[in-house]
């Protein structure tokens, strides 16, 4: 007769794989924050010193995977268009496998355009997620094959690769039996490029296992969500790395190995969702990865807004940048010092008639009010309250700033 366990042994059988699992999320949690912290570390680094390079230097772009906010992408290799910049390869994973494959091609406009008419549903069925387990890719692979053909990303000059994971051959969703791919073009075989692609794209549990000839894929971020290993490996003496700031698993060893070779790039601002494609916020994000490329390479200035050289006093930018960010300002235009006074008087004055017309107080109208208080100091003035709630720090200076300027 076969043997029947006890129920404490059940239960410390149970007890045990639980350990088990919850050890090994601690540990991916914890080498996802040690990643993310050596990414912060390279990006700084590349604020403080970025040098576009040198036309004989053997340069890489490596992009990161991302899903909708891969448009910020778009406006990063048109930065480095207009810089002069002309990669010798390109490679990424996840959505940056799918930018990489079209920049290979150089067809900026035919991709940018592509790009601002991408909607979710044309890229994978995201209603049937809950429903199946998962989504699948609906029209993107189509666009793709017309828009930009095999063949010609296998005769440019510019090189591709790509990052997936393949799973063994009983499908398992244990990280432990995964292997990583990287992949460069003339390792794909012939007629199978768009799908190795759509494989690196195919983040589960969004999108299910991508199938290529009887084996599943899955999204490259699962091992490597923004591969320099593949530049190092093919010799890149400087190498541009995008940072979507979404979720994946860092080889932060890469980028300590790449070192002063790598110059990151990460949004200034929230991306918004990775899972909804939506021509708005595409347009938004895009002209954020132009801009933010533009300054880190110092044809512009400033921080969360963009200045002309010059046009800004780096001493009080924090606190004039903060004044733009409460009363709204456009922070996709590119602001002289004059434009920039001008556009915060104006929202200033905005707020104000909003405010007279008893419309709820908003914090434009509380900080201005504040600011407003702070310039009279009067004891007995009925807006000393108002002055009370601006928190010492960024708001005060803000303020002082406001004042200082004469804008209020």
């Amino acid at each position: 007769m076969p043997e029947h366990r006890s129920l404490s042994e059940a239960l410390e059988e149970g007890r045990q794989k639980l350990k088990g699992r919850t050890e090994q999320a601690a540990e991916m949690l914890d080498e996802a924050r040690k990643g993310s912290q050596t990414m912060k570390k390279a990006a700084q680094r590349s604020r403080e010193k970025a040098e576009i390079p040198a036309s004989h230097e053997k340069t890489a772009l490596v992009l990161s995977g991302g899903a909708a906010r891969g448009a910020y992408e778009m406006g990063v290799w048109q930065a480095l268009r207009e810089l002069g910049v002309q990669p010798d390869m390109v490679c990424g994973t996840s959505i940056g496998a799918m930018n990489a494959y079209i920049a290979a091609l150089g067809s900026f406009e035919k991709a940018r355009d592509m790009w601002l008419d991408m909607k979710t549903e044309e890229v994978f069925d995201f209603d049937r997620v809950l429903q199946d387990g998962g989504g699948s890719f609906t029209g993107i692979r189509d666009i793709l094959m017309e828009g930009f053909p095999e063949a010609a990303v296998r005769a440019s000059r510019t090189d591709f690769g790509l990052c997936t994971v393949r799973l063994n051959e009983e499908a398992s969703m244990d990280p432990a039996t995964w292997t990583p791919l990287y992949l460069w073009k003339e390792d794909i075989p012939e007629g199978k490029m768009m799908d190795y692609v759509l494989a690196s794209c195919s983040c589960y549990p969004v999108v299910k296992p991508y199938k290529i000839d009887g084996r599943k894929y899955l999204d490259g971020g699962f091992y490597d969500y923004v591969p320099i290993r593949m530049a190092l490996e093919r010799g890149a003496e400087r190498i541009i790395a995008v940072n979507l700031e979404a979720a994946g698993r860092v080889q932060g060893e890469d980028i300590e190995r790449a070192g002063a070779r790598l110059t990151m790039i990460e949004p200034s601002a929230e991306l918004g969702n990775f899972v909804v494609f939506d021509p708005s916020n595409t347009r938004r994000i895009m002209r954020m990865g132009y801009l933010d490329t533009m300054k880190i390479y110092g044809a512009f200035e400033g921080n969360r807004f963009t200045f002309m050289k010059g046009a800004m006093d780096q001493r009080s930018l924090a606190a004039a940048e903060r004044a733009g960010e409460i009363l709204g300002l456009d922070s996709g235009v590119i602001y002289s010092k004059l434009s920039y006074r001008n556009a915060l008087a104006d929202a200033a004055a905005q707020s104000r008639a909003v405010q007279e017309g008893g419309v709820t107080l908003s914090k434009a109208a509380v900080f201005l009010a504040g600011c407003e208080a702070l310039k009279k100091q009067g004891a007995g003035h009925p807006l000393k309250e108002a002055a009370g709630r601006l928190p010492l720090g960024r708001e005060y200076n803000a303020a002082l700033w406001l004042i200082k300027n004469g804008l209020v």
